[in-house]
């Protein structure tokens, strides 16, 4: 029943890869079409999410849940221990303002939907880093609640319709895209997936173009401070996973699964909080959201030597 649906999209699937390049290229070139995208962001992001677990076999779902002693306490470090313990850094720092709240959320942030397919192109194992995406999002409205606190410097009470929001939108896209697997596309074929990673490269695509819309006016107006931007967002991205690997590697254990850990560490779904906020509270850090998609996309160049140097 589905199938016919998909099928027109599996011309889409050789984006591939392509998919974050081209996005960044149309947001930075035309900012105006970059700011109407951003309007849709959230059915962007919720049809994100629900080809993402749309594509998951019952099998990998499964066992993430069976995973729980193992990957919970690593989301529940990545995304609440590392966060509070940036926010207490900035604080006695007394360093406050857009650019200390949109690092808290970044390391608050679940893990990118296609951290898998990016741990697989690094030569890591793309299943620790399915795992870890499964139970980030399940986590997310509830891990974010205090991050959310520190870096907006809201109330209490200010940080519970955000959070609801990310509740509503993970719960809604991940139980739509579990029942239409279960009801209506048991047994995907190949073309079936084909039509899927097509349909998630042109949302991927999509939603990028939305996140570059302050990139172009600032090349423009201030380049050296969108260079310092964009340095900040690669020493965030690939730090994280510097820092990930180096402290994991005493633990032992196959070093493709510590280096999908680290990966996962560093490349985080920061749109996420862009539907969940007031625009107000992000228009400020939206120059860093667009930068930070660029480390993504290098990762697999820039990064997989070291992994291989540290396996």
């Amino acid at each position: 029943m589905i199938r016919p649906l998909l099928s027109p999209l599996r011309f889409a699937a050789r984006l591939g890869p392509w998919a974050l390049v081209i996005g960044l290229a149309v947001g930075i070139l035309f900012p105006g079409l970059a700011s109407t995208v951003r309007l849709a962001l959230m059915p962007l992001i919720a049809g994100i999410l629900f080809v993402s677990v749309l594509r998951l076999d019952p099998e990998a779902v499964t066992s993430a849940l069976g995973h729980a002693r193992q990957d919970v306490p690593i989301v529940l470090v990545l995304q609440l221990g590392l966060p509070l313990g940036l926010a207490a850094l900035f604080a006695a720092a007394d360093w406050s303002g857009p650019y200390a709240a949109v690092l808290i959320l970044t390391v608050a942030a679940a893990p990118i939907a296609g951290g898998a397919g990016l741990a697989a192109l690094t030569g890591l194992d793309g299943a620790t880093a399915l795992r870890l995406l499964v139970w980030g999002t399940a986590l997310i409205p509830v891990t974010s609640i205090l991050p959310l606190r520190f870096a907006l410097a809201e109330s209490p009470a200010g940080i519970w319709l955000p959070a609801f929001k990310l509740l509503l939108i993970v719960a809604l896209s991940g139980g739509a895209a579990l029942a239409v697997r279960r009801w209506m596309l048991t047994q995907p074929s190949s073309g079936d997936r084909k039509a899927l990673d097509g349909a998630g490269a042109i949302l991927l695509s999509a939603m990028v173009v939305g996140l570059m819309d302050e990139i172009q006016p600032m090349l423009i107006s201030d380049p050296l401070g969108l260079l310092k931007v964009f340095t900040l967002a690669c020493a965030v991205n690939f730090g994280l996973q510097l820092a990930g690997a180096l402290l994991l590697k005493p633990l032992g254990g196959a070093a493709d699964r510590r280096g999908a850990m680290a990966l996962v560490a560093g490349n985080r779904n920061l749109a996420l909080f862009l539907v969940a906020l007031p625009p107000s509270s992000m228009d400020a850090m939206m120059v860093f959201v667009g930068c930070y998609q660029i480390p993504m996309f290098l990762t697999p160049l820039v990064m997989r030597r070291f992994y291989r140097w540290l396996a």
